[in-house]
């Protein structure tokens, strides 16, 4: 017995008593919630079996949340990560959105998806833009991911500047040749609201450029 998603996996039934992919997912889109809960365990405890019915039900339907977190989970190789570059690419900010706050950690052929990643910081969505600063270091510690984490220092966006900051800590001794623009930023008392929060908390950008350059002079120190 192990956990997944907070319940309990059993041993897989019998094929004989076993619905198919094709049976589990029919009219799982008009279900109530707690139909579709059934649905979405029914296939966790399958694991990878189910990565393919689930991948192309994501593809249809790439606003259902719970659907997109379980396929996140158990799908792996080159059409996996074709599909996530695929979602990433979406025209609608909230399924990519979606996928960014689902990446699995460590994600899948980062070096795929981290252009893809680059490329949402000049999305006109500032939350699209706070969400990549975030998931960058993720990706890569990289010269690259530090100058266009650098360039997001002074976003139009609060949140994507203090996004951009706290990414930059995270990159440690490559982010090193943007200690002298936190710095500028050190002073800064402007307060940045979190959504993200349970509280909604503010946070001081000042505050977290000087953490962010504690991180990496502790890092370049090593």
């Amino acid at each position: 017995m192990f956990e997944w998603f907070g319940h309990k996996r059993r041993a897989a039934r019998p094929a004989a008593e076993r619905h198919s992919l094709e049976e589990s997912l029919v009219g799982v889109e008009t279900a109530t919630p707690d139909q579709a809960q059934a649905v979405w365990l029914d296939l966790a405890s399958r694991g990878s079996d189910a990565a393919a019915g689930l991948r192309a039900y994501v593809q249809r339907r790439p606003g259902d949340a719970e659907p997109l977190r379980l396929w996140l989970s158990v799908d792996s190789g080159e059409d996996f990560v074709v599909a996530i570059v695929h979602l990433l690419q979406h025209p609608d900010p909230a399924v990519v959105k979606r996928v960014l706050n689902a990446l699995p950690s460590p994600p899948p052929a980062p070096q795929r998806l981290l252009p893809v990643v680059l490329a949402l910081l000049q999305d006109a969505d500032a939350e699209l833009r706070e969400l990549a600063c975030f998931r960058l270091p993720m990706l890569a510690h990289s010269d690259e991911v530090a100058t266009a984490l650098s360039a997001r220092l002074d976003d139009s966006a609060p949140v994507v500047q203090f996004a951009a900051v706290t990414a930059l800590g995270h990159l440690g001794t490559q982010a090193a040749r943007a200690v002298p623009a936190l710095r500028q930023l050190a002073d800064c008392r402007d307060s940045v609201s979190m959504d993200f929060t349970p509280a909604g908390d503010t946070i001081c950008l000042g505050d977290a450029a000087q953490t962010a350059i504690r991180r990496i002079e502790r890092s370049s120190a090593r």
